[in-house]
């Protein structure tokens, strides 16, 4: 019996860059449409940057923008 898999789709942001309600809502409303739409959706960073914004003396600024990203 051949089982179907679902499609998978890719999105690209800018999340940990510029953490502002704009670039986070239009991210996100991808995100959560093409899961309506049954995909396995998957978010990638793609701004190959240190996320700045996250930065503070002695933290890890990835570790910050990761726990954003998926809050």
């Amino acid at each position: 019996m051949h089982l179907r898999a679902k499609p998978r789709a890719v999105v690209l942001g800018t999340m940990s860059k510029m953490p502002v309600a704009g670039i986070v809502f239009i991210t996100i409303q991808y995100l959560l449409g093409l899961k309506r739409l049954g995909f396995d959706v998957f978010y990638v960073e793609a701004h190959a940057r240190t996320p700045s914004a996250f930065m503070r003396d002695g933290d890890d600024a990835s570790a910050l923008a990761g726990a954003f990203i998926t809050s």
